[in-house]
């Protein structure tokens, strides 16, 4: 016979006359020197005389490595469990358990997958929800990413997780049985340390939560009236599948993205598993005034969606320039975009003069504009500079964001 790893089972392969019914005791045992658990089992050989017979026992916790599992059958003579002489035991089949650390990454996902772990900080766990994805959870705030597995040892193994924002971090684990462990975790952030885990099953809500991410385009620097494309995803990372909805595009004055923003374009999103993403594309045409301007998507709700506060993606931003006309250029100020630390545009003079002064906002919430610096506005219609005649006004909105009020080049 031949006995499978980690406790699971024995399995024997036996040939008799086709459509005879014989009965069979199996047999395994823990060790070498322990009891025998057997079995009775009765089977019609199929035409060809070949049938497989196979025994299941479950032991208390998990074998650690080392552990010998023996198996054996023997014939009973007969075609019944109550009848026939037994036999004689076959030769005695053996495998010697390796570790507790799944062997590959197929291994880890049968095992982990539908698990969260949890760990000694309370408002932090993690999910497995489908093959290669996991969703963090801190607090309110949920992160989700694609994972890789690799075995480093009979009970050892590293887990890599590379965030969909771009952030990653390893975990070297410990298997200390299947369901727990130690693990030691570095962040490309510069975080790290060691945690206690075990896993349970993640509850499940039975409802999908729609999110729209990486939202990015294929050229950010456009003449006015140029064709680009606009990508975004959209990832259901609840527990259950959501309907077919409507992703809605977005063009925006600032960085963040909204319904009320405009409307450029939609496209249409099918059913999505729990951990599922959708990666969506719209080609759109560039605006014909110059300047800042800021791209995103929105997905439609869908019923039973656990949380509608997320369904707006971030901002990618794009400088429009006006096709050499002196008018609108790359980089200049638009009226009621907003700018936040380090960001900034050019003010251009009145009349069409090819004469600016850069609005730039500082890295501590402050603005400068000419030859001075401010925290509140800077109110510069009708000022000169430098013999250029400016129209200009921007104010401070608060941590750091600044609008611009007035513009006329």
């Amino acid at each position: 016979p031949t006995v499978i790893p980690k406790g699971a089972g024995v399995s024997v392969m036996l040939a008799e006359r086709a459509d005879e019914t014989v009965a069979f005791d199996i047999a395994v045992r823990i060790g070498r020197s322990g009891g025998w658990t057997e079995e009775c089992r009765t089977v019609t050989f199929s035409t060809d005389g070949e049938q497989s017979l196979s025994l299941e026992f479950r032991a208390g916790g998990d074998f650690t490595a080392g552990t010998v599992i023996q198996g054996r059958y023997r014939h009973r003579n007969g075609s019944s469990c109550s009848g026939g002489s037994p036999g004689s035991w076959s030769h005695i089949g053996e495998t010697t358990v390796s570790g507790l650390a799944p062997a590959d990454q197929a291994s880890f996902d049968a095992r982990y997958v539908g698990k969260r772990v949890l760990t000694d900080e309370q408002a932090y766990s993690l999910d497995f929800v489908s093959a290669g994805r996991f969703r963090e959870n801190l607090g309110d705030s949920t992160y989700a990413g694609d994972y890789t597995y690799r075995n480093t040892g009979p009970d050892t193994g590293e887990v890599r997780f590379a965030y969909d924002d771009g952030d990653s971090c390893t975990w070297d684990v410990t298997f200390e049985q299947s369901s727990s462990g130690m693990a030691e975790y570095s962040c490309n952030d510069g975080t790290g340390g060691t945690a206690n885990w075990r896993v349970v099953d993640i509850p499940v809500s039975g409802a999908p939560d729609l999110v729209v991410e990486s939202p990015s385009v294929d050229d950010d620097t456009l003449e006015t009236g140029a064709s680009f494309t606009l990508r975004a995803t959209v990832r259901n990372r609840g527990d259950g599948r959501s309907t077919a909805t409507t992703l809605r595009y977005y063009r925006s004055t600032n960085s963040t993205i909204s319904s009320s923003d405009t409307e450029v374009g939609t496209d249409s999103v099918g059913e999505l598993a729990a951990g599922a993403r959708s990666n969506e594309s719209i080609r759109l045409t560039a605006p014909s005034s110059a300047g800042t301007y800021y791209y995103g998507a929105c997905v439609n709700s869908v019923t039973g969606e656990t949380s509608t506060s997320n369904n707006c993606s971030s901002a990618t931003r794009v400088e429009v320039a006006g096709g050499g006309s002196g008018v609108g250029r790359a980089g200049e100020c638009v009226k009621g975009a907003t700018y936040e630390p380090g960001e900034g545009c050019d003010v251009y003079g009145t009349g069409g003069s090819s004469s600016s002064e850069r609005f730039s906002v500082r890295s501590d919430g402050r603005a400068s504009f000419g030859f001075g610096t401010a925290g509140g506005s800077h109110d510069c219609r009708g000022c000169t500079i430098n013999g250029v005649r400016y129209h200009f006004r921007a104010s401070h909105q608060g941590g750091g964001v600044w609008v611009v009020d007035d513009y006329i080049p």
